[in-house]
């Protein structure tokens, strides 16, 4: 299924620009925040906290939200995630999607390679209770494929990957054969906008609001927008996957693209 439409926005293009574009005029908002930006440095910062983390006062920044809000709402259906997994076959994803990860599925795995769990105040097992406690029964992905590989692959976006570092603690030999098993991947999926948790849509509003933003003034934009992750308390239906990016073993792309 293909989702590269006006409906549907990916934070690493700039399908949304010409939007943005028609909304800059004397009465928009966005003009003002434009200007307010241009004017000084601390404008700009100030705007940009604002559109952070909503910690400051910063009137101009948040009328410009909330516009940018409401307009993308009227037209956007879907946006997209980055999710990092090992791929040992393509079709259990094509007739499952991305299932979210079980206490019962990350202990067997370990069990697999392994044979034995890790002691419970050992490293790798402080690490798999907090693993079972903050992401059981959750799907976790980043919002960028840029972000992904520069955060460091597939550490930022938990999945089955997480089995490489309880793995890398608890016994060695047993990473090295997993590495040898299915191809690493990052599963590139569309999330309908009523289907994200909490404030990620306003979030993700914000975060291109302040990619827009940072293209258009000379100043230095503090911290990357394209960073961050998105969680799905629910697992990802086949019919929202739209392609995989093939990675080698450290998590680097290697230009190979499967299309779902």
């Amino acid at each position: 299924m293909n989702y590269r439409q006006p409906s549907s926005v990916c934070i690493d293009d700039t399908s949304f620009y010409p939007l943005i574009a028609s909304k800059l005029n004397a009465r928009s908002p966005l003009s003002e925040l434009l200007g307010e930006c241009h004017r000084n440095e601390d404008n700009f910062r100030i705007c940009w906290r604002w559109l952070e983390c909503h910690d400051c006062t910063s009137p101009i920044a948040e009328a410009a939200y909330h516009c940018l809000v409401d307009e993308l709402s009227k037209v956007v259906t879907h946006v997209h995630a980055f999710h990092g997994c090992r791929v040992s076959a393509e079709s259990t994803y094509q007739t499952e999607g991305i299932k979210p990860l079980t206490t019962e599925w990350i202990m067997a795995e370990v069990r697999q390679w392994a044979s034995t769990l890790p002691a419970p105040d050992s490293a790798a097992g402080i690490m798999l209770q907090d693993y079972i406690r903050v992401y059981g029964g959750k799907v976790c992905a980043v919002k960028s494929l840029k972000a992904h590989q520069e955060n460091g692959g597939y550490g930022h976006t938990q999945g089955s990957e997480t089995l490489r570092k309880i793995l890398s603690l608890h016994c060695p030999s047993a990473l090295e054969r997993m590495l040898l098993f299915g191809e690493p991947s990052v599963i590139e999926f569309v999330i309908p906008v009523p289907m994200l948790e909490d404030n990620a849509w306003q979030n993700f509003v914000s975060d291109l609001l302040r990619i827009w933003l940072s293209r258009q003034v000379d100043f230095q934009c503090p911290g990357d927008p394209r960073h961050g992750g998105v969680v799905l308390r629910r697992g990802v239906p086949p019919d929202w996957l739209i392609r995989r990016h093939v990675c080698d073993n450290h998590g680097a792309l290697t230009g190979k693209v499967c299309d779902y």
